[in-house]
């Protein structure tokens, strides 16, 4: 069972239910149940989770109301009856610490969604921030949280996984544009864009304005649109944006959890600030893949709007690169990597066939940084002080082309979990270094690495003996080396702290 809390109204929109229903869809694909609680006092966005087949249960009132909290453990006191505990999903900034740690004491499982780090400790099973440069965060959450950083888990409703093999043709010339400003739009920025329009120094441009449930402005901006000199079509809580997406040529887009889905959809984008959390997606997404940021809509004026659009829709080279990028970036499969992660967590042994087991990557340095910071592999490390990440990637760099150097890593469903590294370190002898994230510890995770890279480490770097250093008091580790094959040869003292010396020889 899967409960999920969250919220949506005109102050906070719509979009933290909106992934939620994503994460919903591939849970009960696992063949799970779902069930929403949530304060939504819109009939429209409650009809579309019901419509789904998901359980909805309304809240009147929101943390840090007691009856918010007192609510949640209720249902899922109730859901577990007979049962083993349910998931429950937090996603909304108003679930602070002392929420999130009552629900872990009380033995239930919990996923975190989050999007800037704003708390000082997060207490979760599984904290997922499914945005473009949230592997640089700092993040401070429990020893056993799992970490699910980065587009690779964002979170897309299956009416876009249909349009997975699809391509988009870029025209000469961009005369469709799509505009989407978030579920409410208080600030009535829709409008701004809509009269930007009418700038637009295109032949022949169209527009489809998408309308949230949440938008008080509803009647204005169908006037704003009966009167313009171009062809514009107002649309009201479409039930498929993956269609309009697939129509336009560029579109104009609040800097949330839509350009994820514009991303997959290969459209090109100009992004807009409305909030505090879009200040730093806007700004990565400009950084990394060049995506044009109008910045805070607060110092946009139509003029600039206008200007910048019509500069895209004739620069068919940028959209060309952009539409591949964002599908570069965006693969459709992260809701299934959560849930992935969700099922099997809690498992005592992995199976097999769900570990993919291959060589580290530049791409995995984001990873492979949490795992050396992780707090217990800093207390067994000759170093006990956090690394910071400029230092790691440093570091990583160097053994990455290091030829006396080997790492691996092993993912479940995309999500590296662990880590080993070979140093030829004297002739016909490699040392070995392995980390496991903490929550998947204990379930075969370190042996599988070892068994399946020893082999090819001892082939590429030629060395005929293997061996370990570990922590006199690391009882973990000397047990993962004994059950690999390895046996105690000696103790030493090795920078202050006495250490065990474990070795095997392996035969090529």
């Amino acid at each position: 069972m899967l409960v999920i809390r969250a919220d949506a109204g005109t102050d906070i929109g719509s979009g933290h239910l909106m992934r939620c229903l994503a994460l919903g869809e591939a849970w009960r694909a696992r063949g799970g149940s779902v069930v929403f609680l949530s304060r939504c006092p819109n009939p429209a966005l409650r009809r579309r989770i019901e419509g789904a087949g998901f359980g909805f249960v309304p809240l009147e009132r929101a943390h840090p109301d007691p009856a918010d909290l007192q609510a949640t453990l209720r249902k899922l006191q109730e859901v577990s009856a007979g049962q083993e505990h349910p998931w429950l999903v937090l996603d909304g900034y108003h679930f602070d610490s002392a929420y999130q740690q009552v629900v872990r004491e009380a033995g239930y499982r919990l996923l975190v969604i989050d999007d800037t780090a704003h708390l000082e400790h997060y207490h979760a099973d599984v904290l997922l921030n499914q945005n473009i440069g949230a592997e640089r965060l700092t993040y401070r959450h429990d020893p056993d949280t799992v970490t699910l950083l980065g587009t690779k888990y964002a979170l897309l409703r299956s009416e876009f996984l249909t349009w997975s093999a699809w391509r988009r043709e870029i025209p000469d010339v961009a005369r469709k544009v799509m505009v989407t400003l978030g579920g409410s739009d208080p600030e009535n920025v829709t409008l701004k864009v809509m009269r930007a329009l009418q700038l637009v120094n295109v032949p022949g441009l169209e527009a489809i304005v998408v309308v949230g449930p949440q938008n008080p402005y509803y009647c204005d901006l169908m006037a704003t649109a009966q009167e313009s000199k171009i062809s514009m079509r107002i649309v009201k809580n479409p039930n498929s944006m993956a269609e309009l997406m697939a129509w336009a040529d560029v579109a104009v887009s609040a800097a949330g959890s839509t350009c994820w889905e514009l991303a997959f959809m290969g459209l090109p984008l100009l992004a807009i600030i409305l909030a505090r959390n879009h200040e730093d997606i806007a700004n990565e997404l400009n950084r990394t893949l060049g995506i044009v940021s109008l910045g805070w809509f607060r110092r946009l004026t139509e003029e600039m709007i206008a200007v910048r659009l019509t500069q895209i829709c004739k620069d068919m080279e940028w959209r060309r690169y952009q539409s591949s990028k964002g599908r570069q970036l965006v693969d459709g499969m992260g809701a299934e990597r959560v849930v992935t992660i969700m099922k099997y967590l809690w498992r005592n042994r992995l199976p097999e066939e769900l570990c993919l087991i291959r060589r580290a990557t530049w791409h995995d340095r984001f990873c492979i940084w949490q795992l050396r910071n992780d707090p217990t592999v800093r207390l067994v490390s000759f170093n006990r002080e956090p690394i910071p990440f400029n230092d790691h990637e440093e570091w990583f760099a160097s053994k990455l082309q290091s030829p006396y150097t080997r790492i691996w890593v092993l993912e479940i469903n995309g999500t590296v979990v662990a880590q080993v590294r070979y140093e030829l370190v004297q002739p016909d002898v490699l040392e070995v270094n392995i980390s496991v994230a903490q929550a998947f510890r204990g379930k075969g995770v370190g042996t599988l690495l070892l068994n399946k890279t020893m082999g090819l480490a001892s082939a590429e770097l030629k060395g005929r003996f293997l061996r370990a250093v570990v922590f006199r008091d690391n009882q973990p580790s000397q047990q993962l080396f004994i059950k690999a094959g390895f046996r105690r040869v000696s103790e030493v003292h090795r920078n202050g702290y006495a250490c065990l010396i474990y070795e095997r020889e392996y035969s090529r």
